[in-house]
């Protein structure tokens, strides 16, 4: 038996290819912007360490440090921020659950702000003492050398251009091969005995939308020539009294534009079965 390649063939070859590009730009894409991600927060863990380091001789048990490279924005540029937060919601060991952020503002200034989520419980001894724990963090963090800390980040930060060469692909750019498809099922099929699955249409006589099959006789450049035959019919196609519907269905034609049908009549994706 000879297997002839249609026009679809070619299509869904071609769509299977300009996906399997996309895929492969995207994955080198990514790898790109994960590795300048990953050399980004390298120099943020670097910092985090650093800062611990300082804070080495108090309580930190509960005090959680996070240096982040899209912390603050210079301009159009993301900048170094650190943020600190003591305390979990519902932790009932620390007297205040409160944060703290240091970052860079669009002039090139240190901003240091702090705020706090909870009221202060201080009733016990044991919540005393963490509430002057948390004064002594406080204090310390604010007098660390944020301007030599931030800077020597921004000073080491790889730049971006560095590790990302180009653009990202756009599905934007993708032809739309289901719609090239389809219309090359539809060519394929007119005027032999395959029929292709679809909707009725009101101006078919059918009150409510039908699921079917259409065959189609021929084509003009903007209409076609189709009969329809509901679902069921194909169903019990080998049943004689179906049969005959079938063949009643066949002789009776209409016309539909082709914008009409591939718009409102044609399933998909595109099914075909042959009687």
């Amino acid at each position: 038996m000879i297997i002839r390649e249609t026009k679809a063939d070619e299509l869904k070859a071609a769509r299977d290819a300009w996906e399997a590009e996309y895929d492969k730009a995207e994955a080198e894409y990514d790898a790109q912007e994960q590795k300048y991600e990953d050399a980004l927060y390298t120099i943020m863990h670097n910092i985090e360490d650093e800062i611990k380091n300082q804070l080495s001789d108090l309580d930190i048990e509960h005090l959680e440090i996070t240096a982040d490279p899209f912390g603050g924005s210079f301009g159009t540029q993301f900048k170094t921020g650190v943020k600190f937060e003591y305390g979990e919601t519902y932790d009932h060991k620390t007297s205040l659950k409160w944060s703290a952020k240091i970052y860079i503002d669009n002039s090139g200034n240190v901003i240091k702000e702090t705020s706090s989520w909870s009221g202060l419980e201080a009733t016990t001894d044991e919540l005393i003492s963490d509430l002057k724990n948390s004064v002594q963090i406080i204090e310390r963090i604010m007098n660390l050398d944020w301007e030599t800390i931030i800077l020597n980040a921004e000073a080491s930060r790889p730049k971006r251009k560095d590790f990302i060469t180009g653009f990202g692909p756009s599905r934007r750019d993708r032809p739309d091969f289901e719609s090239q498809i389809a219309q090359a099922e539809v060519d394929d099929i007119i005027g032999t005995d395959k029929l292709i699955k679809g909707y009725s249409i009101p101006n078919m006589g059918y009150r409510y939308t039908v699921t079917g099959y259409y065959k189609i006789h021929s084509q003009t450049p903007k209409r076609l020539v189709v009969s329809f035959i509901p679902e069921r019919y194909i169903e019990n196609k080998d049943k004689d009294e179906y049969s005959q519907y079938i063949n009643r269905e066949l002789d009776y034609t209409q016309q539909i534009s082709k914008d009409k049908f591939f718009k409102d009549c044609l399933a998909a994706p595109v099914e075909t079965i042959e009687i």
